[in-house]
């Protein structure tokens, strides 16, 4: 099912997102790579806002960053190993909130869409992580289904990784919606 929010609205509401992270988090988490769970946060807040239909997704993602040349690494990404409590033990970024080895983005239930408002910075984690990007940077965010985004990028949601992301997010929050 195609998305029935226009190129110019998306952009719109991709804005309004940049402006409350920047009041709720500031811009250095706003742009530190490090941000998904503050992203889908602010992101499905201002798509309820706009009377979209919007839910959490968490697990795990890819994103292309080298060409495929048939034998070396092309994707860099966050995997999901699948047991929340063996995940909270092999914590990749400490932040705040502590979230394991995840990557935090809003799925769309009505048009099967993606959205994630933080793959802009995906690369400035990339490379804080030692990995180089070498083909064509992704969007400020993608919002499509995800059968078009592959193999540039790949989003596979868990239950498990959402409900412990969904509840770090809660305990954290307090006042800020």
């Amino acid at each position: 099912m195609m998305s029935s929010v226009s190129e110019l609205t998306k952009d719109r509401i991709y804005e309004r997102v940049q402006r409350r992270m920047r009041t709720w988090y500031g811009t250095v988490v706003e742009r530190s790579g490090q941000a998904c769970l503050y992203y889908m946060h602010a992101g499905i807040v201002t798509l309820r806002q706009c009377n979209i239909h919007a839910v959490e997704a968490c697990g795990s993602a890819h994103w292309q960053c080298q060409p495929d040349n048939g034998k070396d690494m092309t994707h860099f990404g966050f995997e999901w190993g699948g047991d929340p409590d063996h995940e909270l033990r092999r914590q990749v970024i400490t932040d705040k909130i502590g979230l394991p080895e995840m990557h935090c983005w809003i799925w769309l239930p009505q048009t099967q869409e993606v959205v994630d408002f933080s793959a802009g910075f995906v690369p400035t984690l990339a490379k804080a992580m030692g990995f180089e990007w070498k083909v064509e940077l992704p969007p400020p965010y993608y919002w499509a289904g995800p059968k078009s985004l592959f193999p540039r990028a790949v989003y596979i949601p868990n239950r498990d990784a959402t409900q412990l992301a969904v509840v770090k997010l809660l305990a954290s929050q307090k006042g800020i919606q």
